[in-house]
């Protein structure tokens, strides 16, 4: 008798990340939390008008490799599982694995630049490949070691002050997203609307 595997499409991951985090308001809310499960004491959102750009900015303990490929990039195996005190001892907030979803909800192509005690990585993604009925397995994303820091992945933003908070608090380890081809139209009401969301949260 053979044994074989079950799969999933790729669109069906998606379908399944868009039923858990539907809201953009609940998106942000998320990759929010995570910046608090990673020991940040600063996270910053900025957005850019001019090109549709938002960035999303923390200065927690950053990711290895090995946590993005086993716990970031496989869906459903959150590492807050394992460990439910972060190492400064907070409260993980979340631990069903889905979070990574939180950015496609918010725009269509996503960057990531983190930094952890021992790497720095870049980790790009374009989530409209997920709307192919292929298995999730032949879907990839691109993660390389490189060499530049923080001040250099956030050199086209126009914001000035944006820039002095990056140069001032993110020196050693962190995450930064920056999100292109956004999903919403950010007036001033939705940005309200997420400015009280996240008041909310604090």
């Amino acid at each position: 008798m053979a044994r074989f595997p079950f799969n999933v499409s790729a669109y069906t991951a998606r379908l399944i990340g868009r039923e858990n985090v539907s809201r953009l308001e609940s998106a942000i809310l998320e990759l929010v939390k995570n910046a608090y499960d990673a020991d940040a004491t600063v996270c910053a959102l900025y957005y850019e008008d001019s090109t549709g750009t938002l960035y999303i900015a923390d200065n927690g303990t950053g990711m290895t490799e090995e946590v993005i490929l086993r716990h970031w990039m496989t869906i459903g195996n959150s590492s807050k599982v394992e460990s439910f005190r972060s190492p400064s001892g907070r409260i993980q907030t979340g631990a069903k694995g889905i979070g990574r979803f939180a950015l496609d909800r918010i725009s269509d192509r996503s960057v990531m630049f983190t930094t952890s005690s021992n790497s720095k990585l870049e980790w790009k993604v374009n989530w409209s490949d997920f709307d192919t009925r292929n298995a999730i397995t032949e879907i990839y994303a691109d993660l390389n070691q490189v060499h530049y820091d923080f001040n250099n992945f956030v050199r086209d933003a126009k914001n000035i002050y944006f820039k002095e908070l990056i140069n001032k608090y993110f020196n050693a380890t962190g995450t930064v997203f920056k999100l292109a081809s956004l999903r919403d139209a950010w007036t001033d009401k939705l940005i309200n609307d997420i400015r009280n969301n996240l008041q909310t949260l604090i």
